[in-house]
């Protein structure tokens, strides 16, 4: 069933999970140790941040939720930019250590950054609205690549949204919400998990008898999504839905749809006794990614670990 340290962990609990990880796939090593420091490192500044009051500093409306919109989307940043000021500076420390062959890359976006000819809060809000044009001017102007900023600017805001995540999700608490993407942020999610079913009695069980969650890959909050659909094009064809599971895990399995070629990795936590945090999950879970891509399939949602071309 759904844990704390499956969906809020803290550092102790990373470090738990590094160890399972490499005890199960120790050629997985490299990847999962780097990720796992920076995942740490997040949680970190997260809770030296503090708890951010959103409804003090955003103009959020939830009924816009009710219409299927986002509560961050078009939400303007620039209340949060001392916050982000300070994240963004942060990230770039940890990123600098983990990353040190891209030490050059980001000392020359926090130059660009300190001579304020990088707008921190217009750039974030295009990573949110997916707008590439932005991301690909700002890359030229600090002479690296897209791919690089926005390691940056994806850990930079879910750090920050982490920390107005306790204020967000009363916005969002008892929310139907039937859609592919986060409630809070808009973002894809990255991994989806199945856990036991409680009495509901409705289309959510479909398919086995347990609830799916899809959690988000930028800000980490679960919703319940509907077993058999394709959270990227809302496809219920039952035939277009397919899975393929691990021989040695019976617990990990990769969904993909036929009808758009995405695919997603999933955990089965009534199976799973490891009980990671779902980040965690997708990152250990990387050699499914591999499988679905040499398939032809493409990921749901771009992550540092999945991009094998």
């Amino acid at each position: 069933m759904l844990t704390q340290l499956a969906s809020h962990p803290n550092e102790n609990d990373i470090k738990l999970a590094l160890e399972t990880v490499i005890l199960k796939r120790p050629v997985l090593e490299p990847i999962v140790r780097s990720f796992s420091e920076i995942l740490a490192e997040k949680t970190r500044i997260a809770r030296q941040l503090g708890p951010v009051s959103a409804p003090a500093l955003l103009n959020l409306d939830r009924t816009r939720l009710l219409q299927g919109i986002p509560l961050l989307t078009e939400t303007s940043l620039d209340l949060l930019r001392e916050q982000l000021d300070q994240t963004f500076h942060a990230m770039l420390t940890v990123l600098e250590k983990t990353f040190s062959h891209l030490a050059n890359d980001y000392s020359s976006i926090e130059n660009l950054h300190n001579r304020g000819q990088l707008d921190l809060n217009r750039l974030s809000r295009a990573y949110l609205d997916g707008e590439s044009s932005a991301m690909r001017i700002a890359a030229t102007s600090a002479q690296t690549s897209e791919g690089v900023l926005a390691l940056l600017l994806h850990n930079t805001l879910s750090i920050m949204i982490q920390a107005l995540r306790p204020s967000l999700q009363d916005y969002t608490r008892e929310l139907q919400w039937y859609k592919g993407y986060c409630p809070i942020c808009g973002s894809m999610p990255n991994i989806s998990y199945l856990v036991r079913a409680d009495d509901l009695g409705s289309e959510f069980l479909k398919g086995g008898g347990g609830q799916k969650y899809l959690h988000c890959s930028l800000c980490g909050h679960d919703w319940r999504f509907i077993r058999n659909k394709c959270p990227a094009c809302d496809t219920a064809d039952k035939d277009m839905q397919l899975y393929f599971q691990s021989q040695e895990e019976h617990s990990e399995r990769v969904d993909v749809c036929s009808k758009c070629g995405a695919y997603l990795p999933c955990i089965d936590l009534r199976e799973s006794t490891h009980g990671l945090p779902m980040d965690m999950a997708a990152i250990s879970m990387v050699y499914l990614d591999v499988w679905a891509t040499e398939k032809g399939y493409h990921p749901m949602t771009r992550t540092p670990w999945n991009l094998t071309e």
